[in-house]
């Protein structure tokens, strides 16, 4: 888990998958266009080949051949069709563009959330430690008041009922901040085998 907020904001830049898949649909983008772009401009071909013929008795030189050509091509009218396709795909690429910025501004909030409410389930957590060490004292103070009876036994109940809801708090916690470490960690993409260290093959 990143150590700080920009350290989370960046990684989500880099890792997160549904970014990086974005990206991909990007470069399709991209190549699609440059190919419509290609198809649409000049293009000379040049090729060489040269061979040579021996004697196999004398090893001398017989023959000499030298072939060079060029290949020209120059796109002419196409109706309009062709500018409307290098149209469309620019079109496509605008519109990528526009997905990736939405995706990383949802995914950054999304980060954002997370990572602001483990920070108030580890304030709770605090809290919440320090109740049971609190309520540990008060029980230990009520049996002991029990023992030469200034206390009931409902009042030591009360009191071990009270511990014991301040260790609930913190099981409910401690769980709630694990739920949210594995979001966060799948929000910057870590949710791999790898990253997560499990004991099977990964690729």
């Amino acid at each position: 888990i990143p150590q700080n907020l920009q350290s989370l904001i960046d990684d989500v830049k880099k890792f997160n998958a549904n970014i990086a898949y974005a990206r991909n649909i990007k470069l399709v983008a991209e190549e699609e266009l440059n190919l419509a772009l290609k198809d649409m401009s000049l293009s000379l071909d040049l090729q060489a080949s040269a061979n040579q013929a021996w004697d196999p008795n004398t090893f001398f030189e017989e023959q000499r051949y030298f072939d060079v050509s060029a290949n020209l091509k120059i796109p002419l009218y196409k109706g309009g069709s062709d500018k409307a396709i290098i149209r469309k795909y620019r079109e496509k690429l605008n519109k990528t563009n526009s997905e990736i910025d939405d995706i990383l501004r949802k995914e950054s909030e999304k980060a954002m959330l997370i990572w602001n409410n483990i920070e108030s389930l580890n304030s709770q957590i605090i809290a919440f430690n320090s109740s049971i060490r609190a309520n540990e004292i008060a029980l230990d103070g009520v049996v002991q008041e029990e023992n030469v009876g200034a206390r009931t036994v409902i009042d030591v109940l009360d009191a071990e009922n009270e511990l014991f809801r301040a260790k609930a708090n913190l099981i409910r916690a401690n769980i709630s901040r694990y739920i949210a470490s594995y979001e966060l960690i799948e929000v910057i993409g870590g949710m791999t085998a790898r990253d997560l260290k499990l004991p099977v093959s990964s690729f």
